[in-house]
């Protein structure tokens, strides 16, 4: 999710995100990396060389989720309509190459987007847009300013008119936790870091986070990021006793390691099951 300046408690644009999958496929590490050239950023690995979401330099936040089944070479996920890139692969060019939503959104419209996502990006200076793909077409929503809405936020459905029809089912944990997260930030005004960190941490159905990693549905990590402090907040597992760890872009990462807890619990029944969205 994103919230604008209009019902954060300070007044700065802020992101907030949680990521469930098999925590096998993690690599638990964050990262910054500054390349000659282009904008230092920071955000978690992917591969090594990819970024889940991330921040820039410049105050540019971007984060996603996926936008329906999985899409992947991997057993069992969904099979790409069209060659080009993957999630991780978009995030890191736009964090690397980009310094607001306007030139994002740019940056997007020529790539080959082959994950079906739903990513959104901000800037500190107060614009933000959801962009969702499917099967290689594009919708994107934008906000900004003193206008209404002030926050845009997406679970693991399609939610922008222009492409529902391509995609008109969705998990019902998706569905749940989308009106989650609608309701609380209908009903909230001057959000503050915590109250973020508290929907990230709550239980499923009444939070977000979920500890079914044996169905590839485990929050792996949770994180606030403040554009306008250039800073990421992050928690491992989704668990408090993990901890938050606060990291700034504009100061280099010095390496260190950390012991992480992880419980994992079966999934309650049909919290899987495909729903008319």
């Amino acid at each position: 999710m994103v919230l604008l300046p209009g019902i954060t408690e300070n007044g700065h644009v802020l992101m907030a995100r949680s990521y469930e999958f098999a925590y096998q496929f993690d690599d638990f590490t964050l990262t910054r990396p500054s390349v000659r050239g282009k904008y230092a950023h920071m955000g978690s690995n992917v591969l090594q060389l990819g970024r889940d979401e991330g921040i820039n330099e410049c105050g540019l936040g971007v984060t996603m989720s996926s936008c329906g089944f999985p899409v992947g070479a991997l057993d069992g996920m969904r099979k790409p309509a069209i060659r080009g890139l993957q999630f991780w692969a978009v995030i890191r060019a736009l964090l690397e190459n980009c310094k607001d939503v306007g030139e994002a959104l740019s940056y997007l419209k020529d790539m080959p987007v082959a994950y079906n996502i739903n990513l959104l990006a901000a800037d500190r200076s107060g614009h933000a847009a959801l962009v969702e793909t499917c099967d290689g077409r594009m919708a994107v929503k934008r906000i900004e300013g003193s206008g209404q809405p002030q926050y845009l936020h997406a679970t693991n459905h399609i939610v922008l008119p222009a492409l529902q029809q391509y995609e008109p089912k969705a998990m019902k944990h998706s569905l749940l936790r989308y009106e989650y997260v609608r309701q609380y930030l209908n009903a909230a005004n001057g959000i503050t870091e915590e109250d973020l960190k508290g929907m990230l941490l709550g239980k499923y159905p009444d939070g977000l986070c979920c500890h079914y990693y044996k169905d590839f549905f485990g929050t792996t990590k949770s994180m606030v990021m403040d554009l306008n402090d250039g800073k990421i907040a992050v928690c491992w597992g989704g668990l408090a006793g993990n901890g938050w760890r606060s990291f700034k872009v504009a100061q280099p990462l010095e390496e260190s390691m950390q012991s992480i807890e992880l419980k994992p619990e079966s999934s309650p029944p049909g919290v899987f099951d495909l729903i008319t969205s």
